[in-house]
């Protein structure tokens, strides 16, 4: 009966961890869809704000936190005079957006957006460390460089408003990172019609061709299934399979296990857009 019991409240422990953590993940998809649903949006990572005398080791997990800001010229609602000027400055007022104010995409984050500065660092006791070193980043304080990532944790009320839990949610912005499983169907094309699509085709990213925080480049001297037509690297579903594709072109001792970690706010998998057109809304129409 001891032994069922407790094994009665792991489980529901663990049942209660992943509630939490779901209610988190909806959060963040929430405010995914309310911030940057507007095609007036645009978002960038917390680093660009930092003042050059100031490094990211000084805001320890705080600088790969993705802004969203308002491309809206608008600043004073009294000399509007179109109802869709109206509406755009009311959306961004009500999300905190008026003024250029960004919006941080982090838990915690509800009410008053956080200020990225270094006075305002936060404590390990509040926050949860959603990328950490070992984990999905590794060590580049050589380089002042610093990928951790730390979110404020939320505390969840239950009966008498007695803490049952927290959640902590980051939303990282796949759409600055470069897309590494992208294939050039023209590659190796001589007809002029496709080398012309070819050109209006995203640029592909080759990752072999990136030095790592050490200077060393990830493949040299070696062939690249990126400028291979026999070789498909859209069927890369993930970072960490990238040296499975890499395994036969390896020179020996080579080593590409840490990819996924050296570049993990660099790299993606997932990226994809829309034309939008940020300046006036809607989609973009001339091309």
């Amino acid at each position: 009966m001891q032994v069922e019991s407790q094994s009665a409240t792991a489980g529901k422990q663990q049942m209660r961890a992943r509630l939490n953590a779901q209610l988190g993940a909806m959060i963040a998809l929430g405010d995914l869809q309310r911030y940057t649903g507007p095609d007036m949006r645009v978002t960038a990572r917390a680093d660009i704000l930092l003042d050059p005398s100031v490094t990211e080791t000084d805001i320890a997990g705080q600088s790969r936190w993705t802004g969203v800001w308002s491309s809206s010229n608008i600043t004073d609602f009294s000399n509007i005079s179109s109802p869709a000027e109206q509406l755009t400055y009311l959306s961004d007022f009500n999300d905190g957006l008026q003024n250029r104010q960004p919006r941080w995409l982090i838990s915690g984050n509800e009410i008053n957006g956080l200020t990225i500065k270094p006075e305002t660092l936060l404590s390990d006791d509040i926050t949860a460390n959603l990328a950490t070193v070992g984990g999905s980043v590794i060590n580049k304080s050589s380089i002042n460089r610093d990928d951790t990532v730390k979110a404020p944790k939320v505390e969840i009320l239950g009966d008498n408003n007695v803490a049952e839990g927290h959640y902590a949610f980051w939303v990282s912005d796949e759409g600055i990172k470069a897309r590494v499983n992208m294939a050039d169907p023209f590659l190796d094309s001589a007809d002029p019609e496709e080398e012309y699509y070819r050109s209006a085709m995203a640029q592909v990213a080759d990752p072999t061709a990136v030095s790592n925080s050490d200077g060393v480049q990830l493949l040299s001297a070696t062939s690249s299934l990126w400028k291979d037509t026999s070789q498909n690297p859209s069927k890369i579903s993930s970072l960490k399979n990238i040296p499975m594709f890499l395994e036969d072109d390896l020179p020996s001792g080579a080593n590409l296990d840490g990819v996924s970690r050296e570049f993990f706010h660099d790299f993606t998998v997932h990226s994809s857009g829309v034309l939008a057109n940020t300046k006036d809304g809607g989609l973009k129409r001339d091309l």
